[in-house]
C-alpha cells in the first residue's frame, strides 16, 4: 500500500524553526500529538508544523491541544458554509474579499504581538453583500495570515467599525453569528491579547447588546470599545504602526488587504487542503472514556448548530 500523499506545508515556519525559536515547544510533545491525532478515526490528518498552534494556544498542555484539534476540525465539518470553497479564484469569493479589509500590520504592539486589523469597506450599495462568503474570505485571510505566526505570545485584533451598516447585520443569519462565536470561542488555534472595535457607533452597540449573553467571559474580558477621543486606543498601539485610516501614520488599510489576498493566492493549494479536510462522526470513537479525557468532545457531539 503506498503512503498517503504529503499535505502542503502551512505558510510560517517549519517546525524546526519553531523548535528553535520557541524553547517551550518540544519535538517530543508535537510526536505525541501526532501519534494520538493517527489513531483518531474521526479526524483528518495534520502536519507537524499545523499542530504547533495547538500547543501554543493550550500553554503545551497535550490534553487541552488535543481538545483544541478536535474542537477545530468537528466544527469546521459542521459549518461547510464558512469553511469549505475556499478557492480564492472563484467569482463569489473575490466579490466577497472587495466588500471587507484585513490586513496584518507590518509592526507588532509593544509586547511582540501581530496586530490583525479587520473591518468593512467603505460601500453603498450592499445589495451583492453575502454574509456566509464574506465570513468564508475573511476566515480564510485569517487563517493564512496568522499561521505565519504559530508560536507567537499573543495575538492583538482591531475590529474598525465605521462602514458597519445595517444591510451588513440583516444580510447575516443568526445560525452564522452562532458558528463564528463558537469558532472563536472554542477552536481558534490562536491565545488573544485583545479586541480593540474602533469607531464604535449606535448600531454597534445594539449590535453588542444582542451578542452579549453569547459571549465568554474570557472573550467579554478582551474587547474593548473606542469611540470619540481614542486616547486608550493609542495607549495600547501607537500610531506609528498604524494605518492612516485608523490615525496612524503606517500605510493604509487597502494596502495591506492587498497583501492579504496576494498571500492567500501564493498559500492557495494549502487552504484548498485544509478546507477539503473535516471531522467524520460517523467514524467518531464511541468510548465514553476517551471522550471525557478530552473534556469538551461530548459537547461537540451535542453541538447544533441550526
Amino acid at each position: 500500500m503506498h503512503p498517503p500523499p504529503a499535505l502542503p506545508l502551512p505558510p510560517g515556519p517549519s517546525l524546526e524553526e519553531s523548535l528553535q525559536s520557541c524553547p517551550r515547544l518540544k519535538a517530543d510533545d508535537v510526536q505525541r500529538l501526532q501519534e494520538w491525532l493517527s489513531k483518531q478515526p474521526h479526524l483528518p490528518r495534520m502536519s507537524a508544523e499545523e499542530l504547533v498552534p495547538f500547543l501554543h494556544r493550550a500553554a503545551y498542555s497535550l490534553e487541552r491541544a488535543k481538545a483544541g484539534v478536535d474542537a477545530f476540525w468537528t466544527l469546521r465539518a459542521q459549518a461547510p458554509e464558512v469553511f469549505a470553497d475556499r478557492d480564492p479564484a472563484l467569482p463569489a469569493n473575490r466579490q466577497a474579499l472587495d466588500f471587507f479589509e484585513l490586513s496584518l500590520l507590518p509592526k507588532p504592539d509593544a509586547g511582540g504581538c501581530p496586530v490583525v486589523c479587520m473591518g468593512f469597506a467603505p460601500r453603498r450599495d450592499l445589495s451583492a453583500f453575502d454574509a456566509w462568503r464574506a465570513a468564508n474570505a475573511c476566515g480564510a485571510l485569517m487563517e493564512v495570515t496568522v499561521v505565519r505566526h504559530p508560536t507567537a505570545s499573543a495575538f492583538v485584533c482591531v475590529l474598525d467599525a465605521a462602514h458597519l451598516r445595517l444591510g451588513h447585520l440583516t444580510r447575516a443569519p443568526p445560525r452564522l453569528l452562532h458558528v463564528l462565536l463558537a469558532f472563536i470561542q472554542q477552536a481558534v488555534p490562536v491565545p488573544m491579547k485583545a479586541i480593540h472595535v474602533i469607531n464604535v457607533h449606535a448600531l454597534v452597540e445594539k449590535a453588542m447588546f444582542l451578542v452579549k449573553p453569547f459571549l465568554g467571559k474570557e472573550l467579554h474580558r478582551l474587547l474593548h470599545f473606542h469611540s470619540g477621543p481614542m486616547e486608550a486606543f493609542y495607549a495600547a498601539l501607537p500610531r506609528d504602526m498604524l494605518p492612516k485610516e485608523f490615525g496612524g501614520t503606517s500605510g493604509s488599510t487597502a494596502e495591506y488587504h492587498q497583501e492579504s489576498i496576494a498571500r492567500l493566492h501564493k498559500h492557495k493549494d494549502w487552504m484548498l487542503s485544509l478546507a477539503a479536510r473535516g471531522a467524520d462522526e460517523s467514524k467518531r470513537p464511541a468510548d465514553p472514556s476517551q471522550r471525557s479525557a478530552f473534556g469538551i468532545v461530548g459537547s461537540f457531539k451535542k453541538l447544533e448548530i441550526d
